[in-house]
């Protein structure tokens, strides 16, 4: 099994921003808000972990309504950077280092309403991969709901851009094997879930858009470096263009997620996997209950 370990970045305001606009965005979020509205559980009394945390931008949104957050990695890096985003709005939670292809501390177990992990059971591979998806059940009390994120293997973005980066010799990420649907389907309810569903995360057209954007990237790994070195100082001039303009931005980070709330409880109409483009989304979504009924505490 090879581990997939974090790459320490600095993070400031400005781009915490456009991670929760883009994060609050997701179907995946709404769907997760639309179920704790369900349960009837307020974000007060909400506990929430986030697994293989990274920057911890999904559980900061929540913490930003209220919820009491733990954020759990086994890379320190990981755990550091998402400490200082959360020094950033000065808001507390636990961190803690723990490695997910091993049983759960019994300190974490059935200690949770909800658990969160995105972009982190697509790095494990055999046995190793079931008992990434068990560790989010085993934190789980009664009633709680498990959000675990994945890339799609069906999906035709993904895939031309992982296959375009990897001939190029450009693929930095090590072992990443994406899910099926039947497959993230299959797994949870092997570990234990009392029912799963699996969404899309995103419609199929932005996906298109966000995977097109990473094939140019890819095209450019490969380009002569005259033409690299030049794309470079664009993007260099456009950071600092943006870091200049970051200064008079007006943060608004918990109203933007209140607002993203509101309109969910207008709507309570996330969209589900109905349709051949829905199942081609380039990230999917298990939700994994530990409950049959998810309208009981």
């Amino acid at each position: 099994m090879e581990k997939f370990f974090y790459e320490s970045t600095y993070l400031d305001r400005a781009a915490m921003q456009a991670r929760i606009i883009s994060t609050s965005s997701a179907l995946g979020w709404q769907q997760t808000i639309e179920y704790i509205l369900k349960k009837g559980i307020s974000f007060s009394e909400l506990n929430v972990a986030e697994v293989g945390c990274g920057s911890g931008t999904f559980s900061l949104s929540l913490n930003l309504l209220g919820a009491k957050t733990t954020l759990i990695d086994f890379d320190q890096d990981a755990l550091n950077t998402a400490k200082q985003v959360f020094s950033l709005y000065k808001r507390e939670a636990d961190f803690i280092q723990a490695d997910v292809s091993k049983a759960a501390p019994e300190s974490l177990k059935n200690k949770f309403d909800l658990i969160i992990s995105g972009g982190l059971a697509e790095h494990f591979v055999g046995e190793a991969r079931e008992k990434c998806i068990a560790f989010h059940k085993d934190l789980l009390r009664a009633g709680g709901i498990a959000y675990i994120g994945v890339p799609n293997k069906l999906s035709p973005g993904y895939q031309i851009v992982k296959g375009f980066k990897t001939i190029s010799g450009k693929w930095k990420v090590g072992v990443e094997k994406p899910f099926t649907y039947q497959e993230l389907k299959k797994i949870g309810r092997s570990v234990g879930f009392k029912d799963v569903e699996v969404i899309g995360n995103y419609p199929l057209k932005k996906d298109l858009k966000d995977y097109s954007l990473g094939l140019i990237s890819a095209i450019l790994d490969v380009l002569p470096s005259a033409v690299r070195d030049f794309t470079k100082r664009v993007r260099r001039q456009e950071k600092v263009k943006e870091s200049t303009e970051s200064k008079t931005i007006e943060f608004r980070e918990e109203a933007i997620i209140r607002e993203r709330v509101e309109n969910v409880k207008r709507t309570l109409a996330a969209k589900k996997l109905k349709s051949l483009k829905d199942y081609l989304s380039a990230g999917i979504i298990l939700f994994g209950f530990v409950a049959d009924d998810i309208n009981n505490k």
